[in-house]
């Protein structure tokens, strides 16, 4: 077996007949011992350098973002490795895929013209999807990529397959959406390997400066404050400082930010809320009693959330006092939707655990951490001790690219994170993505973002009748009349929108310059 590391491959001890990553790290591989299913399971989790033996046995295998294995076993039936055991799927197949985002597809045994016939996971049974292939991985967003039995690759849009360029033996997908193939050019270890870069991304985006922490408002505007608790926000281009000092800051939906100020108080420090209109310099900070270490703020007037140094919980109610919440913590956030999380006190191997309150009590949730943020959605973004960065979709944890030591979402999707990298005095680096979490591709400026919904298209037209459109549940995007081809939109830190097509730049937009066509343009939605 053998490790790509970005430059060569390594050598990774043990041999193999298949083998599957997950987005944390963890490898599995299907061995060279024969069993009764086909060949052994071994895991090695992230971190680890031991093959650890799981019992079963298998001819195909892949890993979920949560680590987790599906294999296929040589009798066509399908299981799901719980973290306890397997759990036999209903179903047949000859090969198995899972995505970033947990859909799982497979290819069936019905025989069909480019193989057998390919489903994808539906509840508790499967989904039968016109065409076929005898290999399969699923991208990000959770489509199809396939191999026929003729090495031709398609990918599926979510609607309909669409011809790649190239052939294959065998296709996979890393959960950032890079896509590597086994080539049909024999030579001496079996055949060529391939690797094509994405075409729309949701990388980091390093934004100028350096913070210690970080809320964003409904705008997808970041406050920090750094490492010498000076208070800073983002307009979109370049920060602003505001007076006072800070341990921690929080901003609501709206724009209300409060702080965590630096005179040292009974619980911590003492809490102030920023009086004028959101982003207004010729305001200032008003005392509010109590005082805290973290502070979070949800949707309303006086919506602040806190925990304080003996590491109880508090919510300013009525926009008039303080009341004690059941349960301690060591960090706290809360949602646009106004759902809370806490980190909790109990030690775990990534932190604390994880705990989302239900208005009466909270529900523990599998995992650790020691930062937390909440989406628009009410799910929680968290980084761990190791400074690795995971959301929580509703049922699992997907780790996210990059590393953190704090992290703040937006109300509108967009996501920020203070990185690992010093910087100056200030702190450490800033990064933002204008994405959620495999839901958004592309925003119409640094602030506001269109994010991808089912059955809903996204346009932006153009008066001389030319258009661009994104469609839901797909990742690419088209174009019409003049533009020959379009196949990626990236939005740059000055806000610039930029076309392109295979590396090379079709057009430029931004803030009161010309479209494409040199006319006006309008963003329009519609079902």
């Amino acid at each position: 077996m053998y490790k790509w590391n970005g430059t060569r491959w390594n050598k990774i001890y043990g041999k193999a007949n298949d083998v599957a990553i997950g987005s944390d790290g963890t490898m599995w591989h299907l061995g060279a011992n024969r069993e009764a299913g086909g060949h052994g399971v071994w895991r090695m989790k992230s971190g680890s350098k031991k093959w650890q033996k799981i019992p079963g046995s298998g001819v195909r295998i892949a890993c979920g973002a949560d680590g987790n294995a599906w294999l296929v076993n040589k009798q066509k039936n399908i299981y799901q490795y719980t973290g306890k055991g397997w759990a036999k799927i209903t179903g047949q197949g000859t090969d198995v895929a899972v995505g970033h985002d947990g859909t799982a597809w497979v290819v069936g045994t019905n025989v069909e013209g480019g193989g057998f016939g390919i489903y994808k996971r539906q509840g508790s049974g499967w989904r039968k999807v016109p065409g076929s292939g005898v290999r399969i991985s699923v991208d990000p967003r959770g489509n199809a990529w396939t191999v026929n039995k003729n090495n031709q690759i398609y990918s599926h849009d979510g609607k309909r397959w669409k011809r790649e360029t190239g052939g294959a033996k065998d296709i996979g997908i890393g959960g950032q959406g890079s896509v590597w193939v086994i080539g049909t050019n024999k030579e001496g270890g079996g055949f060529g390997i391939y690797m094509r870069a994405v075409t729309i991304s949701s990388s980091w985006q390093r934004i100028n400066g350096a913070a210690r922490d970080i809320a964003v408002d409904g705008s997808g505007l970041a406050w920090v404050a750094n490492a010498d608790d000076y208070i800073f926000r983002h307009n979109g281009k370049r920060w602003t400082r505001f007076p006072g000092r800070a341990k921690d800051v929080g901003v609501s939906p709206d724009g209300q930010a409060w702080v965590v100020g630096t005179n040292a108080e009974g619980g911590g420090y003492g809490i102030y809320r920023w009086q004028g209109a959101p982003g207004a310099t010729a305001a200032r900070w008003q005392k509010v009693p109590g005082s805290a270490v973290r502070i979070a703020v949800g949707p309303g007037t006086g919506a602040a959330w806190v925990v304080n140094k003996q590491q109880r919980i508090f919510q300013y109610v009525n926009n008039s006092r303080w009341k004690l919440l059941p349960g301690r913590a060591t960090d706290i956030g809360v949602g646009a939707n106004g759902q809370m999380w806490v980190i909790g006190t109990n030690a775990e191997a990534g932190g604390y655990g994880v705990y989302r309150w239900t208005g009466k009590r909270y529900t523990k949730i599998p995992g650790s951490a020691v930062r937390i943020s909440v989406d628009k959605d009410g799910n929680a973004w968290v980084a761990n001790k190791a400074h690795q960065i995971y959301y929580y979709n509703g049922s699992r944890w997907l780790r996210q690219p990059g590393g953190a030591r704090d992290i703040g979402c937006g109300a509108e999707g967009t996501h920020w994170v203070i990185g690992l990298n010093k910087v100056g005095r200030g702190g450490n680096g800033i990064y933002r993505k204008s994405t959620g979490a495999a839901t958004t591709t592309w925003a119409t400026n640094t602030q506001h973002s269109l994010n991808w919904k089912k059955d809903v298209k996204w346009s932006m037209s153009f008066r001389a009748g030319k258009e661009i459109t994104l469609f839901g549940d797909s990742t690419m995007a088209w174009s019409t009349g003049q533009f020959k081809c379009t196949d990626r939109l990236v939005l740059q830190d000055d806000g610039d929108l930029v076309a392109s097509c295979g590396g090379k730049t079709t057009w430029k937009m931004g803030t009161g310059k010309s479209g494409p066509t040199r006319t006006e343009v309008a963003v329009t939605s519609g079902e």
